[in-house]
């Protein structure tokens, strides 16, 4: 049994109405920077690397540029938000003063 050529049976026009963007459908979306591949599979996000697979107990440093690009990608096709800012929990702190006084075994004198 041989395979059938897919194009075999399309017409000029099945042609012309397949390169038409809005009959398009896109399965995967893919992000490429220069240190990894990211592709988002069925709400998965799977990263390649250039030198193969790394397993989650080896850790992988990034640029920053790379983890951007990976944040509009996620925050675009998988409507993952970035998370906002961390801020300094002491920011606006104002520190009470407590006058000391001197104890003998816990009482007060």
């Amino acid at each position: 049994m041989s395979e059938m050529d897919p194009f075999e049976r399309m017409t000029h026009d099945d042609f012309i109405e397949a390169l038409k963007p809005e009959n398009w459908k896109e399965v995967y979306q893919r992000l490429h920077t220069p240190n990894f591949e990211a592709t988002l599979e069925d709400g998965r996000l799977i990263l390649h690397f250039p030198e193969g697979f790394v397993t989650p107990a080896v850790m992988k440093k990034l640029e920053r540029s790379d983890i951007e690009a990976l944040t509009r990608f996620l925050d675009q096709y998988a409507g993952v938000a970035p998370l906002p800012a961390l801020t300094d929990p002491f920011e606006n702190f104002q520190p009470t003063r407590v006058e000391e006084r001197e104890t003998i075994d816990g009482e007060e004198e």
